[in-house]
């Protein structure tokens, strides 16, 4: 009875943190009711939902497709969203030269093994054990073909045997679906473990110990709630009372490192309240591209726009509005609410009295 009373007690620490109801809604990294869609992306009804690529901003970083396709990083990123062929394979215009490929050792690997990159065929090089998390295992897994991301991720000592005196330290946001959008620096591996991992390649009943994610995963229950995107669909971040990392209002949970760094992750911009006091740091890759695009998207506002002191004399039906006589300010609006479909007043400045605006 004591063991069973332990476990009921474990279960209920582990899952401390998640709402159950909102859980059951399903809700994932394309939720626009949780989440901000990405730029190549439009909320329709609560969901993100792929933009066409002569909806993204003109201006953009130039980069190459795997079709050998030049357009800019958000229209590569819309026609990817729409076609998964579609990938992106190196920033600037394509070249016959260039190349990125991915792939497993020991050679015979189908989902499970040590990373390794080969950039315009220079020697496989193996990915450097850090930083290594599941960010960067989901989208490694997602560049192999696993869509739903990876299972585990390890590091290992490198093998006396290798080729490689370098390792490629690996930085990804987790949203991406190609190494080669992530932040790499080549580095000496001198003491450097090297980076492991096993992709999700099938389903399977989870345990009572462990939180199914939408895309049907399993993962510990303790992965829950810490700013990890571990389920690689952001299911398990999503429904937070609270967490081991930056809770926002909607109830997700993000990296402290997103916190104060200029690009607000919370849907009500609590993460970049304190944003004077970041520090600076340097963005690399296409975190900064993406950032960008953001800034070239339209933007919502509400309520009714700054007007500046300047006045200009007012246009009523199609002719320069003079001066009125005999007639105040009050009388004329009333006289013209026959003419006008809708009214409305803003302040104006006391050094330049004048008849508020008045739209027809």
């Amino acid at each position: 009875n004591t063991l069973r009373l332990v476990f009921i007690l474990f279960m209920c620490l582990d899952n401390t943190y998640l709402i159950e109801e909102c859980v059951n809604n399903g809700y994932t990294q394309n939720s626009c009711e949780k989440v901000f869609c990405q730029p190549w992306q439009r909320c329709v009804d609560g969901s993100c939902f792929c933009k066409l690529p002569y909806q993204c901003p003109k201006n953009g970083t130039l980069v190459c497709s795997t079709e050998k396709r030049t357009l800019n990083y958000c229209q590569l990123k819309s026609l990817e969203c729409q076609r998964k062929k579609s990938r992106f394979m190196n920033r600037g215009r394509c070249s016959s030269q260039e190349t990125f490929q991915v792939s497993l050792k020991p050679e015979n690997a189908t989902s499970a093994g040590i990373i390794q990159v080969e950039v315009n065929q220079s020697p496989k090089t193996p990915v450097c054990g850090s930083p290594w998390g599941m960010n960067e295992a989901n989208v490694a897994c997602r560049h192999l073909g696993f869509p739903e991301g990876a299972d585990r991720t390890d590091t290992v000592d490198p093998e006396e045997d290798s080729d490689s005196m370098e390792c490629l330290k690996a930085r990804c946001r987790g949203t991406e679906t190609s190494l080669a959008e992530c932040t790499l620096t080549r580095v000496n591996k001198t003491n450097e473990k090297v980076a492991k991992v096993a992709c999700h390649t099938t389903h399977r009943e989870c345990s009572p110990k462990e939180f199914r994610c939408v895309n049907r995963k399993c993962i510990p229950s303790s992965k829950t709630c810490n700013g990890a995107n571990d389920c690689g669909d952001l299911s398990d971040e999503v429904c937070c009372k609270g967490g081991k990392s930056f809770h926002c209002h909607s109830d997700v949970c993000i990296p402290r490192k997103y916190v104060c760094n200029n690009e607000v992750d919370c849907l009500t911009g609590e993460d970049e309240t304190r944003s004077q006091f970041a520090s600076m740091t340097l963005l690399i890759s296409f975190v900064k591209e993406r950032r960008k695009i953001k800034t070239l998207l339209p933007q919502l506002q509400c309520g009714i726009a700054n007007h500046t002191a300047t006045r200009r004399k007012r246009i009523v039906g199609g002719f320069t509005a003079g001066k009125v006589k005999g007639k105040s300010g009050i009388e004329l609006i009333f006289s013209l609410l026959k003419y006008c479909t809708a009214i409305y007043f803003l302040p104006f400045p006391t050094s330049q009295p004048s008849l508020p605006p008045i739209i027809s």
